[in-house]
C-alpha cells in the first residue's frame, strides 16, 4: 500500500486542514472584533465633535435651530449604532471568557448614552 493510499495518511491530512481551517477561523473573528473596536473609538470620537460642534451653536446668538437640530439626529444616528458595535463587542467578550471587558463595555454603552442624552437635552431646555 503507497502513501497516498494509506487511511492514517488521509486522516493526519484531514485533521491538519481541520486544524488549519479552525486557526483561519479564529484569526478571522479575531480581525472582525478588532475592526469592531476600531470602528467603536471613531464613532465616539466623531460623537465629541459633533457634541462640541452643538454646543458652540448653543452659546451663539441667535441659535442656529436647523443646524442644532442636525447635530441632534447625527447624535442619535451614531449613538444607536455605537451601542449596537459595543453590543457585539460584549458578545465577543463574553465568548472569549472576558468578563471584565464585556461589564466595562456594557458600563461604557450606559455611560455613553447618558452622555450623549444629556448633551441633546441641553438645547432644548429654556
Amino acid at each position: 500500500m503507497s502513501e497516498a493510499e494509506n487511511p492514517d495518511t488521509d486522516d493526519a491530512l484531514g485533521i491538519e486542514q481541520t486544524n488549519e481551517m479552525i486557526d483561519g477561523s479564529k484569526l478571522e473573528k479575531e480581525k472582525a472584533f478588532m475592526a469592531l473596536k476600531r470602528q467603536k473609538r471613531r464613532q465616539k470620537s466623531e460623537m465629541t465633535k459633533i457634541r462640541h460642534h452643538m454646543e458652540k451653536l448653543i452659546c451663539i446668538t441667535p441659535k442656529d435651530v436647523v443646524a442644532i437640530e442636525k447635530d441632534i439626529e447625527q447624535l442619535w444616528s451614531l449613538l444607536e449604532t455605537t451601542l449596537e458595535d459595543l453590543d457585539e463587542l460584549c458578545i465577543g467578550y463574553l465568548e472569549k471568557g472576558e468578563e471584565k471587558n464585556r461589564e466595562a463595555a456594557m458600563e461604557g454603552a450606559q455611560s455613553l448614552e447618558s452622555e450623549i442624552q444629556a448633551a441633546i437635552e441641553k438645547p432644548t431646555r429654556p
